[in-house]
């Protein structure tokens, strides 16, 4: 399939390996709290804990490095939003997104693809 090929190209497929689990937002919630942004780490019992790029790319499995981010102009922002909302709404949701990437076999699938897994995984609160 398409989509398999760009999540693989992208360098995201071990997000395809990923068992369906139920994350508590009440977790996610506390675990967020306890970011302190001063020290760049999370207060765990007081003590601050570091997580660095590699200790995520160990854990999910995904890269941590790669070419640097570059910025877009705000007209390439909102052409995207205007493509990627949802047509029954102003804001871009996780059943649009969802619509779209069972439709999309082009490149474009990767962008839905990449918001959604942030916020099913990532920012789920």
């Amino acid at each position: 399939m398409q989509q398999r090929m760009y999540i693989q190209l992208i360098g995201l497929s071990g997000l395809l390996k990923t068992p369906s689990i139920k994350i508590r937002r009440v977790l996610c919630l506390a675990n967020a709290n306890s970011y302190d942004a001063e020290q760049d780490a999370f207060i765990i019992n007081g003590i601050p804990c570091r997580i660095t790029l590699e200790n995520v790319a160990h854990i999910t499995g995904m890269p941590c490095h790669g070419k640097k981010h570059v910025p877009s102009n705000l007209d390439d922002n909102m052409e995207l939003w205007k493509k990627l909302k949802d047509r029954k709404d102003t804001k871009i949701t996780f059943k649009g997104l969802l619509a779209k990437m069972k439709v999309d076999s082009t490149p474009n699938f990767v962008r839905q693809f990449v918001l959604y897994t942030i916020g099913k995984y990532v920012c789920q609160t």
